[in-house]
């Protein structure tokens, strides 16, 4: 099996006050703790996760974005993915978590 890094760049935004996690690589079990850590540091109430660098993602990937929703909605918090590529959106589309979360098209629409 060949593993894959995850790499991940955050970018705080002032308005609405948050965060865009940027995410290189897949979303994948065998860096689900790389994925969860970067989720739950520095928590912001808005949260962004931008999807454009990953190429691929598992049920793992997926359902720790679904948990990820789950403590967001707890908290009054909001999650916004952006730009997923197009097997990544094919999942979100093929399981229906598109009906349940936001999809942004880009950042700029993201942040509306």
């Amino acid at each position: 099996m060949l593993i894959q890094n995850l790499q991940v760049d955050i970018t705080p935004i002032a308005e609405p006050r948050g965060r865009i996690l940027h995410f290189h690589g897949p979303l994948v079990i065998s860096n689900l703790q790389a994925f969860r850590a970067a989720l739950r540091r520095d928590y912001a109430l808005f949260t962004i996760l931008d999807l454009t660098d990953v190429p691929f993602m598992d049920s793992t990937g997926l359902g720790e974005i679904i948990n990820f929703y789950t403590l967001c909605q707890r908290s009054n918090g909001r999650l916004v993915l952006a730009a997923p590529s197009p097997r990544v959106a094919d999942l979100l589309h093929m399981t229906r978590v598109d009906t349940l979360l936001n999809i942004a098209p880009n950042i700029d629409a993201a942040k509306a």
